[in-house]
């Protein structure tokens, strides 16, 4: 499904494996299509939940307890020079963790920084640590240690694990290679970071900058991605199709929509205008006390 309007914090993480579009492409969608054929037999109409899937996938590492270093697919990313041109110069110290030894005695009391310093951290000069690649290269892999290991007395372990992976997550852009090359894509909801917040200001204007250009350069190629995947749907049968829009919405969603003729059905939470509202006994989205009101 992706980050709900932007905030890493609230991604969902299903666990469910991501579709293989390359190889659905290839047979023409053969799976999806028997399915939708079987149905035009007893439905008119259909809902595709999530449709923004077909826009872009959102991808989240094997085994990650949160959504934060997930990605959104397909995507156009930056090289390093076009990020250098733009005045942003210190790739390292926006793709990896920085954790300052000030943090000892405010984040972390001396125990624990002791124990991060012996177990977790290595130090990369000028009073600055980061993660050990070879010991918790992921999220997954940071939570198994932090399972196993022996840790040091402390009042309440959950928070301390929560302040880790808050430290963890302390990072501006992620590395990925594609077929031309290696690309870097901003994390969503950076803004949130300490990194970020400790950043010069005419640095932090031309980060901001980047990071709403990266949503800007998707257009087409979303665009392009939606109709490819959906227009087989489209086809297939005579049923009306309709879709389902919450979350992080692209710009190009209801430009797209209105292309292919899809009918965007929602139960909304809140209505300030008097226009008709689908409205019904229990969804996602929708109190089941406030649909009950709506309905009478």
């Amino acid at each position: 499904r992706g980050p709900k309007w932007g905030s890493r914090t609230a991604s969902q993480v299903w666990g469910l494996p991501a579709y293989d579009w390359d190889a659905c492409r290839r047979d023409g969608y053969a799976w999806w299509m028997r399915r939708l054929s079987h149905m035009s037999q007893y439905f008119h109409a259909y809902r595709i939940d999530c449709v923004l899937n077909f826009l872009r996938t959102w991808e989240v590492p094997v085994g990650s307890p949160t959504g934060w270093f997930g990605c959104f697919e397909p995507v156009i990313g930056f090289t390093v020079a076009e990020l250098e041109s733009r005045g942003i110069w210190d790739i390292h110290r926006l793709t990896y963790h920085n954790l300052h030894e000030g943090l000892c005695g405010t984040t972390f009391s001396p125990a624990e920084w002791d124990w991060l310093l012996q177990h977790l951290l290595e130090p990369k000069g000028g009073g600055f640590f980061r993660f050990r690649t070879d010991v918790c290269p992921t999220e997954c892999a940071l939570a198994a240690v932090l399972d196993s290991a022996q840790l040091p007395p402390m009042e309440d372990l959950q928070q301390f694990r929560g302040r880790v992976f808050e430290c963890y997550r302390d990072v501006l852009f992620q590395c990925f290679s594609n077929s031309q090359g290696e690309r870097l894509v901003p994390i969503i909801g950076m803004q949130s970071t300490r990194s970020f917040k400790t950043l010069p200001e005419d640095f932090k204007r031309a980060v901001s900058s980047v990071y709403n250009e990266f949503f800007t350069r998707q257009t087409d190629l979303w665009s392009q991605t939606a109709v490819q995947r959906l227009s087989p749907w489209i086809n297939a049968t005579g049923m009306l199709v309709c879709g389902e829009d919450l979350g992080m919405v692209p710009a190009c969603t209801c430009q797209v929509l209105r292309q292919l003729r899809i009918f965007c059905l929602r139960v909304q939470l809140f209505s300030t205008t008097q226009h008709p509202n689908e409205c019904g006994p229990k969804t996602t989205t929708c109190r089941a006390r406030r649909a009950k009101k709506a309905m009478r």
